[in-house]
């Protein structure tokens, strides 16, 4: 995968089992992503996201063992800053995304699961769910997870029944 801006590419791995390659290419996949996101801003990744998932970038990820996926689904909050989101298109954005996460996941028969941000976090700030994570996971931290990544782990311990709300 190359960086649109040419500074750098990520690859996956040629050898190992179906779980290494998966992991590589999944772990290669986030460090492009977090790249990526440091050069444009959030409007236009999202919807260079939504063109490419459904131009089929992501047609090389091994997928013979993924059978569900769980996606956060974007929610309108009527606070000032769900109001600047929804002012400025990128609440519709972001839905449209996750249509194409969605619909990729139509193709290929995995279960999508959308999971609206107000079953999983509600309107706790990232600091709060960070701290319940790192409880329910002791040591998750040494795999240093960043912003999304964060969110993603909360996504999954939701799906798997451990709530984060209390």
């Amino acid at each position: 995968v190359e960086c649109p801006q040419s500074c750098t590419s990520f690859n996956g791995p040629k050898e190992g089992s179906t779980e290494e390659k998966v992991s590589a290419v999944m772990s290669a996949l986030c460090d492009y992503l977090q790249h990526w996101m440091y050069h444009n801003d959030w409007s236009t990744r999202t919807a260079a996201r939504a063109k490419s998932i459904k131009e089929g970038e992501y047609q090389k990820i091994p997928l013979m063992s993924i059978t569900h996926c769980y996606c956060e689904y974007p929610e309108y909050w009527d606070s000032d800053l769900g109001k600047v989101a929804a002012r400025t298109g990128s609440l519709v954005t972001l839905t449209c995304c996750v249509g194409a996460v969605m619909e990729f996941c139509r193709e290929r028969r995995i279960i999508f699961h959308s999971v609206p941000v107000s079953t999983w976090k509600g309107q706790l700030p990232k600091r709060v769910i960070e701290a319940r994570i790192k409880a329910a996971i002791p040591g998750i931290e040494r795999m240093n997870p960043k912003s999304h990544a964060w969110d993603a782990i909360g996504i999954g311990l939701h799906s798997k029944g451990v709530g984060l709300l209390r």
